[in-house]
């Protein structure tokens, strides 16, 4: 009986201590994952978000432009409105630095509308009138000073 038993008990505490390895080896395999670059084991695109922080007592919208100097309003779609006294993200598709790197210049443009025009006007009018309320021309090195925020006006 005591074998038996001695037996059983073995298998038991072989059975533990695979059980504790394989979930050792799975927790060396994420902490690998997080510590590894993610741009170089993910093909998913990773924004850059500029935050647009409205601060008049209209509803405005956003649109960044990545021509700059050329300031003409990009035929891109805008963002949806931006309430009185509340923000909006504006993203851009890929890194910060990567999207900075392949901009004419080191130079974002930041363009607001008042959405009573966006709603009167056609789009190519509201374009080549210039019908915006402002436009922002920011570096890489203006956002991170600003903590990623462009508030209007």
């Amino acid at each position: 009986m005591a074998d038996a038993e001695g037996e059983v008990k073995q298998k038991y505490y072989s059975r533990c201590k695979l059980v504790v390895m394989k979930n050792i080896l799975i927790l060396l395999f994420s902490l690998a994952l997080l510590a590894a670059d993610c741009r170089k084991i993910s093909p998913v695109t990773h924004y850059c978000s500029i935050t647009v922080k409205n601060n008049t007592s209209g509803t405005v919208a956003a649109l960044l432009g990545y021509s700059y100097p050329d300031t003409s309003i990009p035929q891109d779609s805008l963002v949806g409105g931006i309430l009185p006294g509340k923000d909006r993200f504006l993203d851009t598709k890929g890194y910060c630095d990567d999207v900075f790197k392949s901009l004419p210049r080191d130079t974002i443009s930041v363009f607001v509308f008042d959405i009573d025009t966006l709603t009167r006007y056609p789009w190519n009018e509201i374009r080549n009138g210039y019908k915006t309320l402002k436009r922002y021309d920011v570096s890489l090195a203006d956002l991170k000073n600003s903590n990623w925020t462009i508030t209007y006006p």
